[in-house]
This record gives C-alpha cells, sequence and structure tokens, in this order.
C-alpha cells in the first residue's frame, strides 16, 4: 500500500482504545470498510483519517499491505520504475523505509552474470549514504556467486529465499533489525518478488528486468505479468512507470 495519505492523526495516537474484536478506536469511533470506485478496500478511521492500515511505525505512517494485498491485488505493486537507480534513497526514508530487500538477477545484474553495472553499484553506495539498511534476498541456487557479489557490494544476503514464500523475507528482516514495515522490497518478477513481498507486509517495487535472457519459467511467467499489468493499469490500481507508455518495456524481453 501507498504511504501516500496515510498518517495517523494525533486524536488518534493519544486516545486509542480497542473495541470488541480488536478494532483501534479513534476519537470514540471504529473504524469503517469502505469500497472505493476503481479501488481496492480501505479501512476509513474516522475523524483522525488514518485508513489501509494495521500497524504504525515509529513515525505515524500506517501501512497495510499485508491487510489490502488480497485477492487479484496480491500480486500487485505498490509501485515501477524501469531501473532500481530511478528510486531516490530520500523519498524511501520520507516514506518510513529503513530497509531495503534486493533480488539479484535481472535487478542488480543480468541473469547468471557477475558483472554489477557502474551505475548500480553507485545506486548501492548513496543507498548506504543515506542510512539505508541493504540485503540481498534471492531465490538463486548458486550460494557461492551470491556471497560473492554481495561481499562485492557490501551488503547482506539470503540464499535459496525460495520467494514467494516468507521464510527467506523474514531471514532478511531480522538481519537487519526491520519490521516489515518500514521495509521495502524490489525486484523485476511479479510472482516471486512483488508476491513475496506483499504477503510479508512489505512495500513492493517492480523494476523492469535488465536483460532478455533469463530462466525458461521466468520466460513463460512474462505473459500472465503483462497481462495483470495491464488489468492493474485499467482499473486504477497501478500508475506506468513515470515517462512510459509501457507497463514493463518490451524491448527487454
Amino acid at each position: 500500500m501507498s504511504a501516500e495519505g496515510v498518517t495517523a492523526g494525533s486524536d488518534c495516537q493519544s486516545g486509542r482504545r480497542l473495541h470488541r474484536g480488536g478494532a483501534p478506536s479513534c476519537g470514540g469511533r471504529l473504524p469503517v470498510l469502505r469500497r472505493s470506485p476503481r479501488r481496492q478496500p480501505h479501512f476509513h478511521a474516522h475523524p483522525a483519517g488514518a485508513s489501509c492500515c494495521h500497524r504504525a511505525g515509529a513515525s505515524g505512517a500506517l501501512t497495510g499491505n499485508a491487510m489490502r494485498k488480497r485477492g487479484w491485488l496480491r500480486w500487485c505493486p505498490d509501485e515501477m520504475v524501469s531501473s532500481v537507480t530511478e528510486i531516490e534513497p530520500e523519498r524511501l526514508r520520507h516514506q518510513g523505509i529503513r530497509a531495503v530487500l534486493l533480488d539479484l538477477d535481472n535487478t542488480l545484474v543480468p541473469w547468471q552474470r557477475m558483472e554489477v553495472p557502474g551505475e548500480v553499484r553507485q545506486w548501492i553506495e548513496r543507498m548506504k549514504q543515506a542510512g539505508l539498511r541493504l540485503c540481498l534476498v534471492s531465490n538463486t541456487r548458486r550460494r557461492r556467486r551470491l556471497e560473492v557479489l554481495a561481499k562485492r557490494l557490501g551488503i547482506s544476503y539470503v540464499p535459496r529465499a525460495f520467494k514467494p514464500r516468507r521464510f527467506g523475507l523474514r531471514q532478511a528482516l531480522q538481519l537487519l533489525q526491520v519490521p516489515p514495515e518500514q521495509a521495502v522490497m524490489i525486484g523485476d518478477q511479479i510472482f516471486t518478488d512483488v508476491w513475496g513481498g506483499n504477503r510479508m507486509g512489505l512495500r513492493t517495487i517492480l523494476v523492469s528486468p535488465l536483460a532478455r535472457r533469463e530462466f525458461i519459467g521466468t520466460k513463460v511467467s512474462r505473459l500472465l505479468e503483462r497481462i495483470l499489468l495491464w488489468v492493474y493499469r485499467r482499473t486504477g490500481a497501478l500508475a506506468p512507470p513515470a515517462g512510459t507508455d509501457e507497463t514493463i518495456s518490451t524491448s527487454k524481453r
């Protein structure tokens, strides 16, 4: 769930009470479940105005990917970009993000390659300088390769994460010592990176794959990805990457 417009009012912070069933009360009124046109269900807490929430971060921002991303939205990313280098660390910090979980193949490096593009290295350093904690979370079976690349980049790693299962993502959060609502999962695949991140309650960002070459099973899933992304855009659940007309650049297929 995007953090836009999702804040907790001071009235709610100072006078929160629990009604039967565990629902938080703000200003003496219960949250009301509403369905907005062309949007997923939202929790609206009145009069404080907190919405789409199930947890409160240290900054008071409320996030609810685990609650929101169900049904056909379970595969929907919060955001799409063409490359990781378009993600500004300052913006992540402003959103209350303290940790970044990163896929490896075709997100940071071409599939099964050892060379990290220079612009990606620079982006990693900018993330570190901004105080963000980083961890590679990869499904690759080549543990030694993952270890070498993580060492080159100077970041933590979790091998054989088995995304979209939550096991590897949970390990990464424990390594970085952050709760799910303060972390983002960034990757190039919907059915591993995005789905896993949504299941874990993380913010999710989908990037275009770095290269056409990839695992044969991934090539098959790309067709389903394109269909889903088209539906999400048509229904207003997801905006396309800034400055592009396509959900994922077909030139990279």
